[in-house]
């Protein structure tokens, strides 16, 4: 057993090895970022050894014979660490018996076969052309100016060019679609946002007609207020936080008889993946991908729609510093709420994730990173002067964690998703003047 191997069982990574010989420090190894391993030959099937480094490092192990490599049992290529295996065997592998998984290791370290994608790419395209109908595709582009500045080929998803400003526009057609065809006897809907979501809903609801409770925390943005009141959303302001707007507007939905919308489920993310089909499609074969997380559609939309391609792209989660909720609970593997979310990044303000999300973007996302709040700051004043965008605090969010990898990145060609513009004039003057807004 090699310590490389051990290495790539523990960062992820996916191999299958015809002995154990092979396993002693040949590394052709194909990634899939999914932490398994698939052992092959007769005298792995026999050593219990080898199974237990390899589950320590962190690898979900399997013996497998031939006949299932032949059979395509799985859902990732696999490539051989050495030519030459047999064609079959006359009997199958004896199985060694599975060792209890670590009770530090996340519960989605397991073969990616076990985990189908999300969606296929069939349900991806049905939704994105329900979402076309409703809107226009969003632009992307290699803009020269970020490339000179971080010495990479820096594709922009523009998401701030929405109907709404925003990517979360997309989740409300195909939510508000499904709940028309599903649930057909609701008069209205009922959520909680801290703007974006909100401004989704309403636009999506009033036009079938349906009522549109919208639950905001007290403080919430003025102008982003005035934007779902605009799209005939019934604003109420409750709570400190979204957190506590959420729990309020779920307790009263069955007493007005209106659907209560989660601020994550599989049809706002079939919808909002339509962006990343849009931009996987577009630009060329991205290496990795920056998206911004808050209760994680967005990046489950991105892993979605990544993996329904089986694209190689790596997905890299950002949170605010003062909101890292999804961080610490996708390192932990088990949900990890904080006790505050003050960021002037409000699409982040989470406190305690969203399990559903977490369970994709855990094992999905190749990391998740954590910016300052001058961070986002700088990178608004980047996308300002550079390509005259304007992006909110989670829409710059993204761009500052490339800028805070931007040596590692260099030569590549990476995208980040401006997933909105839609800031107040009093915050966007503070952060042009070269500040950073108070919460």
């Amino acid at each position: 057993m090699g310590e490389m191997d051990l290495w790539y069982a523990a960062a992820g990574m996916t191999f299958v090895a015809g002995s154990l010989s092979d396993l002693g420090g040949h590394t052709p190894y194909e990634p899939a970022a999914h932490g398994s391993a698939i052992l092959h030959g007769p005298d792995v099937a026999n050593s219990a050894p080898a199974y237990a480094a390899l589950h320590a490092a962190g690898a979900a192990v399997r013996v497998a014979g031939t006949e299932d490599l032949a059979r395509g049992s799985f859902a990732w290529p696999i490539r051989r660490c050495r030519p030459g295996l047999p064609k079959r065997r006359e009997r199958p592998l004896a199985v060694p018996t599975p060792m209890p998984s670590p009770p530090s290791l996340p519960r989605w370290t397991r073969p990616f076969a076990e985990r189908p994608p999300m969606f296929t790419l069939p349900e991806l395209e049905a939704a994105a052309r329900l979402v076309h109908r409703h809107m226009e595709p969003t632009p992307q582009y290699a803009w020269p100016t970020l490339a000179d500045r971080l010495g990479a080929e820096v594709w922009v998803k523009h998401e701030n060019h929405g109907p709404t400003g925003a990517f979360k526009v997309r989740g409300g057609i195909t939510f508000l679609d499904w709940l028309a065809r599903e649930h057909p006897g609701y008069g209205g809907i009922i959520t909680a946002t801290r703007g974006n979501h909100g401004q989704s809903q309403a636009r999506a609801a009033t036009a079938l007609g349906l009522r549109a409770v919208i639950y905001v925390p007290h403080g919430n943005s003025a102008e982003k207020n005035a934007a779902m009141r605009a799209f005939g959303a019934e604003l109420r302001e409750f709570g400190a936080d979204f957190d506590e707007a959420r729990q309020e507007a779920m307790r009263v939905a069955d007493a007005e008889g209106l659907f209560p919308v989660p601020p994550f489920h599989p049809e706002l993310v079939r919808g909002v993946a339509s962006y990343a089909l849009e931009f996987f499609r577009a630009a060329p074969r991205l290496h990795t991908v920056y998206v911004p997380i808050g209760c994680g559609s967005g990046i489950c939309g991105v892993i979605a729609a990544r993996d329904a391609m089986r694209l190689p792209t790596k997905v890299v989660g950002v949170v605010s510093a003062n909101a890292q909720t999804a961080k610490l609970s996708a390192e932990a593997g088990r949900p990890i709420p904080t006790d505050s979310a003050r960021t002037f990044a409000d699409g982040m303000a989470v406190r305690v994730p969203v399990e559903a999300a977490l369970a994709i973007y855990g094992p999905g996302a190749a990391r998740i990173l954590s910016v300052s709040e001058d961070q986002i700051a700088e990178a608004q004043r980047v996308y300002f002067t550079d390509i005259h965008n304007v992006a909110e605090g989670a829409g710059a969010a993204a761009l500052a964690a490339l800028m805070t990898e931007a040596d590692r990145m260099k030569g590549r060609r990476v995208g980040v998703i401006l997933s909105g513009g839609n800031i107040d004039t009093g915050p966007f003057r503070t952060v042009l003047s070269g500040g950073t807004p108070a919460v």
